[in-house]
């Protein structure tokens, strides 16, 4: 009594705690989920993981005390109860009714004590369901706040995809820029070339102005003074204002390309700027793809540790093993030191005030820069503090992540195991639908028997009537033959052709009894060949059946690899989180037991689950086993009646076969008969034939009646062959079905009485729950595979059935298909004959135009050669005139220079026809300069250049030939002189 009320106060106190848990874990739920969304709350998360692991051990260290204090008390209750048995024994050799009283009353007293503790158990066992309802609760309550922070790991994956999935963009979007900043900076060289091709040539182009400038001015002032005496002064100085006013606006049009020029320059230094900047941004890009990479690398480095920790998993499952057995040796010990870390709190707590009274004092001395240090020695302890919380944070959402991959291949796998059932269930109903149109086929074929033999007996009591009808024939026959014995022996040759008559009945009547023996022969090697194929379908029932039992060995063994894997891998995932909670803060260790109760109930509550799956499955078994017993009563009925007309037709054919005996008995009487009533048959000849004819004509009726009774024989015989065929198909598959039915009943009632020694002890043999339900997984694979192997029967024998028809379709579509093939080989064969010959022709007028081609290419090319070398020619032309021009210039500045100035007008002749060879030279310049601008430009170009230099070299040369033919009047001179400035004004922008 006394350890009953000790373990109720124990019970009394679990329950305290394990409610108090509830709520808190209730808080602690309304709390992740509040925390879930917030970033910056994971770290108080994964205190409140260690604090949730922490307060599962101390649940379950008071859990394992309270079994033990039950099965202590149960073992003193023995103890007591054996020690009442040798009493009772005892009591027979007493005589002593004092003694009997009295030990009556010591069992009466010991029976109100054992009533007593049956009511206190009554209560304990209520209180446990109210625990268990309490727990159920909880187990709901933290499958609401598991799938909230499943939906958080979701959001954190999908946050990291995007990510991923931002940075890949990101990348290939600067790959797209640095393509196009390339380009641009390749468009912008090219335009930095030719602007500096176009101020090379403006350079070259005022250089020119320049020099044509001072030759005028020179020239102009020549002219003053050689025209003062001369009448015409008026008009000279006309001219010379306007050529002076053309040179003021070939001066403005020099100041506008010299701002031109200035404009370019500022453009290509505003060119040149934007490369550097694009030359920068290309190198930050880069520089942003590199870091990009580094990321990269490091997510990969991250995702080897990660597989590197997953492979160190079975190398520390052993440590975490002999860890969990000191962690719960340890649990003991810490809640011993509980009260001490409290009193070490309280004391440490007034530490902290008298050192905050300190630390303020030395805080007013300190100097700044003291304060600097203690601010950046805090900076770097903080900094550390966070990495180190980063890197904790992050194994920890590694174990997390593993656990819900876990969770989702259980998940996975329990949903297939749903769908096999459900696979199973309809496998049942499909099987049960062709049992039933089985059945009613079976009744079809059995009542078309039942009216074939009502239609044989109708027939053979045909025959019967008949057979009594030739009886009183042969009687009147013979009786016709007394009376016409005498007749019959004159005539010898009428006896003659009757024995030839009777010979030929006696053949036709052996070759009937030959055909009855090739039945019966034929019937034997039926039955021979239905034995044979009865035995190999029992050795192949036989072969499957071991196949089996292999299949469901090799299962049990990889279900308990599974189990074992399963369990090794929670514990490994239990005792790392165990591992990690001791290094957290002792003051939250209820917190963290009461959180793990919670996940204890979830997984307890997912066992009743599946045990009532279980017992769910259970009934629908034995719902099944009776519909199969119903199907196998009704099946052995349909057999007793199939049994029972054969029999009966085994005994028509008997009887026939002693109808056949007689008959043929009767026939070697008659013959006899006739033999010595020959003398009297001679003379009833002519009466003879007659009837003989009407004879002959009932037989030939009789011998077609029996040769429909032998086909219908026949058939009766085939048809009795496919059903005991079928009998015998059935009786395996009954034995199979008895077979599982009672392998079903033996494991269904192992599983009754181990449920019931389940329900005996809940606390004691938590395992027995884990064999239970292997056991009814093992039987549902059983049923599964079994009803996949009826399945597989069931369709290979339609199949062999549906083989032939499928064969006979086959032959006849290959022959449809062989007659198909040979009229499309005749018809490819007219097809090909004319498209050879389209081909042909179409060949040669390909190789016509190929011929052609290559002529008119030969004479492209000779057209190509000469154009070649007309225009080297050309160019050497060209070159040797520019020489001549430059000689011819360089003598006529000597003779100008060594020239008298006393004679004005042969002075003036010399200036007039130095000008012309001066005139002359820019225009070779200008050419020279076109030419090398042209020389830059495509070669479709460079011809029309050298064409327009030639026409203009032409002009040039030319003028100077008109200047000695013509008259050389100042007008004249005068015209020439700005009809070149005209033309080399042209030139320039054209350059």
């Amino acid at each position: 009594m006394v350890l009953h009320s000790s373990s109720s106060s124990s019970l009394s106190s679990v329950n305290t705690d394990k409610r108090s848990t509830t709520y808190s874990s209730s808080n602690n739920g309304t709390a992740l989920h509040k925390q879930i969304d917030d970033p910056s709350s994971y770290g108080s998360m994964l205190d409140q993981l260690h604090a949730e692991q922490k307060g599962t051990i101390e649940a379950l260290t008071c859990q394992v005390e309270f079994y033990r204090n039950r099965e202590e008390r149960a073992r003193q209750e023995l103890v007591t109860l054996r020690r009442c048995l040798p009493l009772a024994k005892g009591d027979d050799n007493s005589a002593s009714v004092a003694k009997l009283a009295s030990e009556n009353r010591t069992l009466g007293d010991e029976l109100e004590a054992l009533q007593a503790k049956k009511s206190a158990w009554d209560r304990d066992q209520t209180r446990l369901e109210r625990q268990k309802k309490d727990l159920e609760r909880q187990l709901k309550e933290a499958k609401h706040t598991l799938t909230g922070f499943s939906k958080a790991i979701e959001q954190l994956e999908i946050k990291m995809q995007r990510k991923e999935a931002e940075v890949q963009t990101r990348c290939l979007r600067l790959e797209q820029e640095l393509g196009d900043k390339t380009h641009e900076c390749e468009q912008l060289q090219q335009d930095k070339t030719t602007l500096q091709q176009q101020l090379e040539n403006i350079q070259t182009a005022s250089d020119e102005n320049t020099r044509l400038r001072t030759e005028l001015q020179a020239l102009l002032h020549t002219a003053d003074r050689g025209f003062s005496d001369n009448p015409k002064s008026s008009e000279f100085s006309s001219e010379i204002r306007s050529i002076s006013d053309r040179l003021k606006f070939l001066e403005d049009t020099k100041i506008k390309q010299e701002a031109e020029i200035h404009h370019l320059q500022r453009q290509l230094s505003a060119s040149a700027a934007e490369l550097l900047t694009t030359q920068h941004e290309v190198e930050r890009k880069n520089s942003e793809i590199k870091e990009m990479l580094l990321k990269l690398d490091n997510s990969t480095n991250v995702l080897t540790l990660r597989e590197q920790m997953l492979a160190s998993d079975d190398i520390s499952k052993k440590e975490i093993e002999k860890q969990r057995q000191e962690l719960s040796e340890l649990v003991s010990i810490l809640q011993r030191e509980k009260s001490d870390l409290q009193s070490d709190l309280s004391r440490l707590n007034r530490e902290l005030e008298t050192t905050k009274n300190d630390l303020q004092s030395v805080k007013s001395r300190l100097s700044a820069k003291d304060h600097s240090l203690l601010v950046s020695t805090l900076r770097s302890e903080v900094t550390a503090l966070k990495e180190r919380i980063r890197v904790e944070f992050k194994h920890e959402q590694e174990s997390l992540t593993a656990e819900v991959l876990s969770l989702k291949r259980e998940i996975t796998l329990l949903r297939g195991r749903l769908a096999d059932k459900d696979v199973a269930a309809r496998n049942l109903e499909n099987e049960l639908t062709r049992s039933e149109d089985k059945q009613k086929q079976m009744e079809y074929d059995i009542r078309q028997l039942k009216e074939q033999v009502c239609h044989f007996k109708t027939e053979l009591e045909q025959s019967r009537n008949k057979y009594q009808q030739l009886q009183h024939c042969r009687t009147s026959l013979v009786e016709q033959l007394d009376s016409g014995f005498k007749e019959l022996l004159k005539d010898e040759e009428s006896a003659a052709s009757a024995h030839e008559e009777l010979e030929r009945l006696r053949n036709e009547l052996n070759l009937m009894t030959k055909k009855n023996v090739g039945f019966e022969t034929e019937r034997m090697a039926l039955t021979e060949e239905l034995e044979h194929i009865d035995r190999i379908h029992r050795e192949f029932s036989t072969h499957q059946n071991e196949k089996l039992s292999d299949l469901y060995r090799q299962l049990v063994e990889k279900e308990e690899i599974i189990t074992s894997l399963k369990s090794s891998e929670r514990l490994v995932a239990l005792l790392q989180a165990e591992k990690e909670t001791w290094e957290g803060n002792v003051t939250d260790i209820r917190l963290r037991c009461e959180n793990r109760v919670e996940s204890e109930v979830r997984k307890a509550d997912v066992l009743r689950s599946q045990v009532e799956q279980l017992e769910q499955e259970r009934l629908s078994l034995k719902q099944q086993i009776g519909i199969f017993e119903e199907q196998r009563a009704n099946l052995k009925e349909e057999k007793v009646t199939t049994e029972l007309s054969l029999r009966q037709k085994d005994h028509e054919l008997e009887e026939l076969k002693c109808e056949l005996t007689h008959l043929t008995n009767q026939l070697d009487a008659t013959t006899q008969r006739l033999d010595n009533g020959r003398q009297e048959i001679l003379t009833r000849e002519q009466k003879l034939l007659e009837e003989r004819k009407k004879l002959e004509h009932d037989m030939v009726y009789l011998m077609q009646r029996v040769e429909s009774a032998d086909q219908r024989n026949f058939e009766l015989n085939e048809k009795v062959i496919v059903l005991a065929k079928q009998a015998k198909v059935d009786q395996t598959n009954l034995v199979a079905l008895s077979c599982q039915m009672r392998k079903y009943k033996d494991q269904v009632k192992t599983l009754e009485i181990q449920l019931g020694q389940m329900h005996r002890c809940k606390g004691q043999n938590s395992q027995t729950f884990c064999d239970l339900q292997r056991k009814l997984k093992d039987v549902t694979c059983l049923k599964e595979s079994y009803q996949v192997e009826i399945d597989k029967l069931r369709q290979m024998l339609e199949h062999v059935q549906s083989d032939y028809s499928v064969a006979k379709r086959q032959r006849d579509e290959a022959v449809k298909r062989i007659r198909l093939l040979v009229q499309c080989r005749d018809d490819m064969k007219v097809t090909v004959e004319d498209h050879t010959a389209e081909l042909v022709e179409e060949i040669e007028a390909l190789q016509h135009q190929m011929d052609s081609e290559r002529k008119r290419c030969a004479v492209l090319l000779a057209n190509e050669k000469t154009l070649l070398r007309d225009l080297q020619e050309r160019n050497t032309a060209v070159m040797t005139l520019q020489r001549s021009l430059a000689v011819l210039q360089h003598q006529s500045n000597e003779r100008s220079s060594e020239s008298d100035r006393s004679s004005t007008s042969n002075t003036y002749r010399r200036q007039r026809s130095c000008c012309s060879c001066g005139t002359g030279s820019p225009v070779s310049s200008s050419n020279q300069s076109t030419s090398l601008t042209t020389s830059t430009l495509s070669p479709i170009h460079h011809h029309q250049h050298h064409a327009q230099s030639r026409s203009q070299q032409q002009h040039f040369l030319s003028s100077p030939e008109v200047s000695t033919d013509c008259t050389l009047t100042p007008t004249m001179e005068m015209k020439n002189l700005l009809s070149n400035l005209e033309h080399i004004s042209k030139l320039s922008p054209q350059a």
